[in-house]
């Protein structure tokens, strides 16, 4: 019943443009449609969805195909409103994911767009993640999950926690920062206090403060002597967010510190 690999073909072909709308016809009942739809299996459920798209949205799902993401001022790509946002979209921006054999970039773009839908994502991400190979992709993925359930989020952001690329374990410690079950972690986030890579220990420290842990109050205050700035920074606003009593004498010799944002920071929050 699968119209993944047919479908791919098909739009690898201009001349057969209306193909899709066939394959479909044949491929799927009214009845088999709803009842994929509503499989527990993530892939049965995409693939009904893609069948669906281009039965009702063809001109849409043809153009979503060549669609380009846009770059950033941050220099990133990224998809912005127009058909990227129409709710029919979903599906097929994560079929093109799947099969459109785009670089790396666009796949970044792809997971962004995809996250921000909002729609049947999650389980799909959960088997897709750990098999990209590229770093600022995987990152994306670890960006998204702040938008997904517990039950998926959690355990993938376990397993950001652990990547081999420290841009992917920052992406894991700032996004678990915003999820609303982030606290949950706090075990996770305290052991990469320690990591080797300035920026994630950054990115825990931040997290840590903006969930409220106060119970780890005395890892994160260590890094208020951290050799880089940056983490100095963050610890000195996240001890202030657990516990801003505790924080001020902690935070007196941070007044004369060499960096400029941190010594004004320590001035606020030591009260002198």
């Amino acid at each position: 019943m699968t119209t993944l690999w047919m479908l791919s073909a098909l739009l690898a072909a201009p001349a057969q443009a209306e193909a899709p709308l066939v394959l479909v016809e044949a491929a799927y009942t009214e009845a088999s449609l709803e009842t994929a739809l509503a499989s527990t299996e993530w892939r049965v459920r995409h693939d009904a969805a893609v069948a669906l798209a281009w039965r009702d949205h063809g001109e849409l799902a043809e153009e979503l195909w060549s669609v380009q993401p846009q770059r950033t001022r941050a220099g990133f790509l990224r998809f912005w409103g127009g058909i990227v946002d129409d709710p029919a979209a979903s599906p097929i921006l994560l079929d093109r994911l799947i099969n459109g054999g785009e670089g790396y970039a666009v796949r970044h773009a792809l997971v962004d767009a995809i996250a921000r839908s909002g729609t049947d994502f999650d389980q799909a991400f959960v088997e897709l993640m750990p098999s990209e190979e590229e770093p600022w992709v995987r990152a994306a993925y670890m960006n998204s999950l702040r938008r997904q359930p517990a039950a998926t989020a959690l355990a993938l952001y376990r397993i950001g926690f652990e990547d081999e690329v420290a841009l992917v374990r920052a992406e894991a410690a700032r996004s678990t920062g915003w999820h609303d079950d982030g606290a949950q972690l706090s075990r996770e986030l305290t052991a990469v206090l320690s990591d080797e890579d300035a920026e994630v220990r950054a990115a825990a420290a931040r997290a840590l403060g903006v969930l409220g842990v106060g119970a780890y109050f005395g890892e994160v205050a260590v890094l208020l002597s951290d050799r880089d700035a940056e983490v100095r920074l963050q610890a000195l606003h996240a001890v202030e967010r657990l516990d801003a009593e505790r924080a001020r004498p902690l935070a007196r010799p941070l007044v004369s510190d060499e960096d400029a944002r941190v010594a004004r920071l320590a001035v606020r929050v030591s009260g002198e």
